[in-house]
């Protein structure tokens, strides 16, 4: 069965890049399952790329929408055995759509969306029933697609696949609380550094932040540190390819995002042993975390809950096993998954 992911542009530094990896590396030599990625526009950062077969990945270049659509068109009119479209934006649903009526070709169209469906501009909810059938990455997303109207035989849970981590990350034994942020810098949007900033002003214990990552308002956070008197509290490591190796020990991540799709630094956090602090947000932590076994969950946007939240995990921070935070994610690791996603494209 063939199967074609198109993808829109990609800044080359999200989980979305590294979950098409995995997807792309394990089927490369599948009997029943060939996997090929489209890239509409060169990513930011191609670094990932470069781990990939050759013939697995094709990109357009052009940065107009026109143009990228015709060159769409034109890749399936040469690929007539694509059994299956898989689109990772609702536009990319619109258009494959289109073609498929215009041309009368018999290809199955898959949404395959890594975000919150209400929650972001990204994301055009009228166009998903275009689609044929859904792999949702969350059971908040399934819940979303039932609301507009998808029914439920349509929709295959698949979360997301995280590799088994086979050793763990030492936590910190100093008085001081170790707490750990990675991804994008983004003041007040989907990550919410502003709340998290707030939020350490109400915690009455000993604590320190390593901030790992880079954006567009990582100035703009860290004149709101200082402001708050926090910034000798604070590291800012900027962005880094292996996140992972830069801070040598911590004692659990923090997410304060408005939204998400599923987080994959909380899976990654887990998977090393390190529990995690995440906002209720929409959607994707309350399928990872249970609360007061491997983390917590806060109200998203509230300050005072998730100081709250800080300071229980402070207070119990001999509560938690390694060995049980990286089993208590057993639906999410790598075997498990490609089977689910596997079921889902062959229907």
């Amino acid at each position: 069965m063939n199967n074609l992911i198109v993808a829109p542009m990609l800044t080359g530094k999200g989980g979305t890049e590294t979950v098409l990896k995995g997807v792309l590396q394990r089927f490369k030599n599948d009997k029943d399952i060939n996997m090929q990625l489209l890239l509409l526009g060169k990513p930011g950062d191609t670094q990932w790329l470069k781990e990939l077969e050759v013939e697995q990945v094709h990109i357009i270049k052009s940065k107009n929408n026109i143009i990228r659509t015709i060159m769409l068109f034109i890749f399936l009119t040469l690929h007539p055995k694509v059994d299956n479209l898989i689109a990772i934006s609702t536009n990319i649903i619109h258009v494959a759509s289109i073609y498929r009526k215009f041309t009368r070709r018999k290809f199955s169209i898959y949404s395959w969306i890594h975000f919150s469906l209400f929650n972001t501009t990204t994301v055009n909810v009228k166009y998903l029933p275009e689609a044929d059938y859904h792999l949702a990455i969350s059971s908040g997303i399934k819940n979303q697609l039932r609301e507009i109207g998808i029914k439920p035989e349509r929709i295959n849970i698949i979360y997301n696949p995280i590799p088994i981590f086979k050793g763990k990350i030492e936590y910190n034994n100093q008085s001081d609380y170790k707490l750990l942020y990675i991804g994008r810098i983004e003041y007040n949007h989907q990550k919410n550094i502003e709340s998290l900033l707030k939020a350490l002003v109400l915690v009455k214990y000993d604590w320190k932040l390593d901030v790992v990552g880079d954006g567009e308002d990582l100035n703009k956070c860290k004149k709101l540190a200082k402001k708050l008197k926090l910034d000798d509290k604070i590291t800012w490591y900027g962005w880094q390819t292996n996140p992972w190796q830069v801070v040598p020990n911590t004692n659990a991540l923090v997410l304060p995002s408005n939204f998400e799709g599923l987080p994959m630094v909380l899976l990654e956090s887990l998977s090393r042993g390190i529990p995690c602090i995440s906002s209720n947000c929409p959607t994707g932590p309350e399928d990872i975390i249970r609360d007061k076994e491997n983390g917590r969950l806060a109200q998203v946007d509230n300050e005072l809950d998730l100081a709250d939240k800080i300071n229980w995990m402070i207070e119990n921070r001999e509560k938690f096993n390694q060995d049980h935070l990286k089993s208590s994610i057993k639906l999410f690791y790598e075997n498990e998954y490609y089977t689910r996603l596997k079921k889902a494209l062959i229907m």
